[in-house]
């Protein structure tokens, strides 16, 4: 072989061979090193999966796909830790696309059919989300069909039966039921809690709002913490509660309001004063203010500046029989009892409202003008 044909092979062998060779085994290393990297953020993830800590599954999930973005199983695992958020996470579920969750579900529930539990429970999320509450109450029976111990059904229906005023006592037992399943849920405690106030059952709200308060901190559970505390007459648990309210948000109303109340309950008239007088200024005040504040100058014998207040919302609601009330004991005080006898008599002949809750509020100060009028 002549010297020019080797000196040619030789060159063919460092322009062509090797780097062929290098690329090729380039290319397998970087095959492993990615496979490797992959398979660190899926193992991640089905740890948190096995956790129940979907969020944090979803985003190493995410991860491997960045780098395996062809991989059919990562995706399937990224739509599964998503469908249980889904199911599990009714706020979360707010931020995605219905239509989008709709179409994984009926992929899921083909192929892995054992979970259809969690993704008929998705499912009803998605249509309580959407309105449709009586097809969302269906999806969560067929899940608990499906899977009886699968317990966030549970949650889905108490949600729906508490939005329709005549199903308040079927949500009460979905939530009972849930809590008793999984005591450690932010959602199923602080909703009890909240219907349990509502009902007016402070007690049962506060045991379930705290509970609620000690998994996560919210500003709604600790208002409602708050005010289930202050009608236990429980004021500086209530303090304390606004309290950190407050620092959860600072620029919210809402704690001064409930705090006036705490303060008229423990009988700082004088502080819920000075808070009432400093809304009105503020021109965020209105009428239940201004009611409140004659409640509390007349409690500390302020009755002509009282007199005021009560006369100013009857101009503007009159026959109101709750500033009837106040007025006429304000008048009595003064010692003006023609002026108050006529004020009970007003209430004993106010017309009955329509609304429930206001109609055994004036039959209680009724009772209570018919009492007075006796004593005279």
């Amino acid at each position: 072989m002549s010297l020019s044909r080797k000196l040619l092979i030789a060159a063919a062998c460092v322009f062509i061979v090797v780097p062929t060779v290098f690329f090729v085994w380039n290319g397998i290393i970087g095959s492993l090193l990615r496979y490797r990297q992959t398979k660190v953020h899926e193992n991640a993830g089905d740890e948190y999966m096995a956790k129940k800590s979907y969020q944090d599954a979803m985003t190493a999930y995410f991860h491997a796909r960045d780098i395996d973005q062809g991989s059919a199983r990562i995706l399937e695992k990224i739509t599964q830790a998503k469908l249980h958020l889904s199911a599990e996470r009714l706020d979360l579920l707010s931020r995605m696309n219905p239509g989008e969750i709709r179409y994984e579900i009926g992929l899921m529930l083909k192929s892995a059919p054992w979970r259809a539990a969690v993704y008929t429970t998705a499912l009803g999320n998605t249509l309580l989300l959407e309105g449709k509450i009586s097809d969302a109450i269906q999806q969560f029976k067929e899940a608990l069909k499906a899977d009886p111990k699968y317990p966030f059904p549970l949650l889905g229906l108490g949600k729906a039966y508490a939005l329709n005023p005549a199903t308040q006592n079927e949500a009460v037992d979905s939530y009972k039921s849930f809590v008793s399943a999984v005591p450690d849920n932010f959602d199923g405690q602080h909703e009890l809690g909240q219907l349990y106030l509502a009902s007016r059952k402070p007690e049962d709200a506060a045991t379930h709002l705290s509970k609620a308060c000690g998994i996560r901190e919210d500003y709604r559970c600790r208002i409602g913490l708050a005010t289930a505390y202050n009608s236990l007459q429980k004021f500086q648990e209530a303090l304390e509660e606004l309290g950190k309210a407050a620092r959860l948000k600072p620029d919210a109303e809402e704690p001064n309001e409930i705090l006036v109340d705490v303060l008229m309950g423990a009988g700082s008239f004088d502080k819920a004063e000075n808070i009432l007088k400093a809304i009105l200024a503020s021109n965020k005040g209105g009428a239940s203010h201004a009611y409140k504040l004659g409640i509390a100058l007349s409690r500390q014998g302020k009755h002509e500046e009282a007199l005021q207040f009560f006369d100013q919302l009857l101009s503007q609601m009159p026959g109101d029989f709750m500033t009837l009330f106040e007025k006429a004991g304000t008048l009595e005080k003064m010692g003006k009892k023609e002026e108050a006898l006529n004020l009970y008599q007003a209430i004993l002949n106010s017309k009955v409202p329509d609304n429930q809750a206001l109609a055994q509020t004036l039959g209680m100060i009724q009772e209570e003008a018919r009492k007075r009028l006796g004593k005279q």
